[in-house]
């Protein structure tokens, strides 16, 4: 996508796409290195079968959040592909990013019950 912007003249928008770009990566390397399903014996958590149920059920939630990014990025691809108006889409995915980032964010206090 970056290039193609540049290719239609819109340099002024490559920090905003390098910021969006950034903030997708980001997500995706804590989503990637999230704690999985595994507790030792020492472990200072230990996940209980209703905790679970309910980590899987944000899970679940997090996967629809996550389907939305997607839409969001798949438009601002639309947008760039048809040189329309591009800086919506990105405002669109940012938030879309962020929603998803500030829902991970809790991610933690399911699994403490907290």
């Amino acid at each position: 996508m970056q290039s193609t912007l540049i290719d239609n003249g819109a340099i002024d928008l490559m920090d905003e796409m390098g910021a969006v770009k950034t903030a997708l990566q980001t997500l995706v390397d804590r989503i990637r290195n999230a704690p999985q399903g595994y507790a030792g014996f020492f472990d200072a958590v230990r996940v209980k079968e209703d905790d679970l149920d309910r980590l899987e059920a944000f899970d679940q939630q997090l996967v629809a959040e996550i389907s939305k990014v997607s839409g969001a990025f798949d438009s601002l691809d639309q947008a760039v592909q048809a040189n329309a108006d591009v800086k919506p889409a990105i405002n669109a995915a940012r938030a879309s990013v962020q929603d998803v980032v500030t829902l991970f964010n809790k991610r933690s206090s399911v699994i403490t019950g907290l």
